[in-house]
């Protein structure tokens, strides 16, 4: 099989790009196979959200694997099953490290209290800044339910004691 031919398949690119810049001579890899790994990989593709990349690591393991070359689709499959960490799609199933974007939105929320706080201790009493920090306590009590941090806790009790002693 030519390398040439890995384009016409629906594989990640990653795969494509390992099988293309290789120096190794698969002999087990044939277009039966590439046509498996294809429909594997649109399986879970239209069903899953997975790591594409460690997906392209599974085939490549069980391709110089030379016992799985005889039996490539059930070594494949397994493999898969043992390793590969799939969620459904239109499932929300989010963990804190998906969501590391928020992390500089919780950070700036944090800053900006901290700032008026600072200002609020300041100045005189001014309800329109009161409103203000009342809203930021509030985001910042929801941001601790969610990341449960000591700092964020600590910067929350400070700032109302700061408020409540004015």
């Amino acid at each position: 099989m030519k390398r040439e031919e890995l384009y016409d398949f629906n594989i990640p690119e990653q795969l494509k790009n390992y099988l293309i810049s290789t120096k190794k001579n698969y002999s087990n890899l044939n277009k039966k196979v590439l046509q498996e790994i294809e429909e594997t990989f649109i399986f879970y593709d239209s069903l899953y959200h997975f790591d594409k990349s460690y997906f392209s690591a599974c085939v490549i393991m069980t391709i110089q694997n030379e016992f799985a070359s005889k039996n490539f689709n059930y070594s494949f499959n397994r493999m898969l099953d043992k390793e590969l960490m799939v969620s459904p799609k239109y499932h929300c199933n989010y963990t804190l490290e998906s969501l590391a974007s928020f992390s500089s939105l919780f950070q700036e929320i944090t800053c900006e209290f901290v700032d008026n706080i600072n200002n609020f201790s300041l100045k005189e009493e001014n309800e329109n800044d009161l409103k203000t920090l009342y809203k930021q306590i509030g985001m910042l009590e929801i941001i601790n339910i969610i990341i449960d941090d000591e700092n964020c806790k600590l910067v929350l009790d400070e700032g109302k004691e700061i408020i409540e002693g004015k």
